[in-house]
């Protein structure tokens, strides 16, 4: 940010024989000098989040619903650990400190457990056909509308829209906070997490308690077929 600042502030100094000065009050790692990052470590969990889904949406795609949680959860946490695990390998901490890195990767392992809920979701209501659903939802929409590749307020009016509450802005935001600002704002950003997770996983409650009732309601059918017969 501050580099771009400085290209567009600098040849204006120039014209009017000012003396440009930039103070950065959130400097870059020294390993992470585009700011990228935690953009991509971002994608990487989101990768992680939605994957496992796909895979067994197609290969046991009658799973208890308690497997399958099980499964995104197990998965949230060792995807998103390799993941830090290699951009920290890259880009270094961040120039956070352990406990800066310590939240980074909680909220990351949250991320990517949010977006398995999600992905869970959308493959219950519409079977095989939520791949194309999930791709929209985890990548076409999500990434631009995150604000990791420029800030929030460069993005164009409906990208900046999306951005005040979808999932990866959430954690973007979250990400951001802990790393860049020492924990400022770091409530909006978990509360946009947080309300992904607990909605779906409110909308996944109904489904199942409403496929758990349907086999009983199945199972009178035939019975009251069978005594209209008899009458």
């Amino acid at each position: 940010m501050s580099q771009t600042v400085e290209q567009v502030a600098q040849p204006l100094a120039d014209a009017s024989g000012s003396t440009l000065v930039v103070e950065d009050v959130a400097p870059l790692g020294t390993g992470d000098t585009t700011g990228m990052g935690l953009f991509y470590f971002l994608v990487v969990c989101t990768i992680g989040g939605y994957l496992s889904v796909m895979v067994f949406s197609q290969l046991a795609a009658r799973m208890p619903l308690r497997r399958q949680l099980g499964i995104v959860a197990v998965m949230s946490v060792l995807l998103t650990v390799v993941a830090f695990a290699v951009s920290t390998a890259f880009v270094g901490g961040y120039g956070a400190t352990t406990a800066g890195l310590t939240v980074l990767l909680l909220i990351g392992i949250a991320y990517t457990f949010a977006v398995g809920l999600v992905a869970i979701l959308l493959n219950k209501l519409a079977g095989q056909a939520a791949i194309f659903l999930i791709m929209t939802f985890a990548i076409f929409v999500n990434f631009p509308s995150a604000g990791g590749a420029m800030p929030a307020s460069f993005l164009p009016g409906f990208w900046h829209a999306l951005h005040g509450f979808w999932i990866g802005s959430g954690a973007m935001q979250s990400m951001r906070s802990v790393i860049y600002f020492g924990g400022a704002g770091l409530g909006g950003g978990l509360t946009i997490l947080g309300g992904w997770i607990a909605a779906s996983a409110a909308l996944l409650a109904i489904l199942q308690v409403r496929s758990a009732s349907r086999p009983a309601s199945d199972a009178t059918a035939p019975r009251e077929d069978e005594l209209v017969a008899a009458q």
